[in-house]
Formats: C-alpha cells, structure tokens, sequence
C-alpha cells in the first residue's frame, strides 16, 4: 500500500503522478476557501481514493462541498476503515469558527477511545492539521495539546500533519507520543506494510 500525503497546498499541485494507490490531505489545501478544485480534479482524474482533513483555511461548508463534489471522504471528527487501513481525522480550528473546537477534540478522543472495545488488526493514521504537542518548529516547541488526548486514545502507528510549513517531508520519531510526519507543501508517498505495521516515507520528485 503506497499513500500519497499531503498539507498545506494553499492552492498548489503535485507536478507529477506520484505511484500511489491512495490520497490523504491534511488540511489548508485552499487558500481562504479558495483555489482548491484543481487539486481534487487533479486527483480524481489519477482515479485516487482521497480521505481528507481540513486546515485553519477551510470551514466546513466548504468540506461537505468538495466531498459532494469529488467523491471525497471528509474525515474531520470521524474515522473510517479502508484497504487495510484505520483512518481518523480531527479538523483544524477554522478561520471562520473555532469556537467549539477544543471540545470536539474532547468528544472525539472518548468516542475514539470506546472504540477500542473492538479493536480490528489494521495500520492505524491519525490525519490532523497541526501536530500534536510537542512539535518542535524553528526551535521552539508547538502543537495542540489538546490533541495528545486523542493520540493516547488509539494505537496509531502513524500520525500526519501540516500546519508548520515544511521545505521537505519531516519525520519525528522519539520526541513524540506517536511517530509523526509533515509531508511538507510538496507532499510525500509513505509505504506501508500492513502485515507487520511499519512504513517508509518515500519522496517521489528528488
């Protein structure tokens, strides 16, 4: 299973095809709403299932647009199960409300958390667009807090995510809970190997 990874387009788009079987974007794929469907033509065209999460940039009117509009699974405060993987997604605080944001968070990592009574064999990625704390950026440490609720909440093998611009794909590994990785602006392709839960993140344009 290869996965296409992607944040913080703002508007931009994969120069090639990258060898993928699936489409995961975490967030401020527009730019303030705007400049968004030629990415998600783009990956309808290569015939991409695409999971996605929204960012500080999209609210959510424009998310139940893009999936009524291309097939999208918008992913924020849900989860869903497919090709082997489990998918949970947690919604940026959006430009235009963010009020209840924080408690969603709350209710979401309980829901997810009772989940945990069934637990089905799967390669787990929690999609979010800020990382959760601590992230480290231009030497200082970011990241939601409130998220780390959510990670302890399920045995995620992987966690994705944006918000702090990256020139290239970033991997953390120990200063993390749960290995952690910014695809950065122009994206990445992880390999996963289901059977035995482990992954390699693979730059397709050197």
């Amino acid at each position: 299973m290869r996965i296409l990874c992607l944040a913080d387009n703002h508007g931009l788009c994969p120069e090639s095809r990258p060898d993928a079987d699936i489409a995961l974007v975490c967030g401020d794929f527009s730019d303030f709403g705007l400049r968004y469907e030629e990415l998600f033509r783009l990956l309808a065209e290569w015939r991409l299932p695409v999971y996605f999460t929204s960012g500080n940039h999209e609210s959510p009117d424009l998310c139940a647009d893009i999936a009524g509009d291309y097939g999208a699974v918008c992913l924020d405060y849900a989860w869903a199960r497919t090709s082997g993987l489990f998918l949970a997604g947690v919604g940026g605080h959006d430009l235009f409300d963010h009020v209840e944001r924080e408690i969603r968070v709350e209710d979401f990592a309980r829901r997810l958390y009772g989940l945990q009574v069934r637990p089905e064999p799967a390669f787990s990625i929690l999609m979010t667009h800020e990382p959760p704390w601590p992230w480290k950026y231009e030497g200082r440490v970011r990241g939601g807090e409130r998220l780390r609720d959510v990670v302890r909440a399920w045995p995620f093998d992987l966690v994705l995510a944006g918000h702090f611009h990256a020139e290239s794909s970033r991997l953390l590994r120990e200063s993390v809970i749960r290995p952690t990785l910014n695809p950065s602006v122009a994206g990445c392709v992880v390999e996963v190997n289901a059977a035995n839960r482990s992954f390699a993140v693979v730059p397709w344009h050197e």
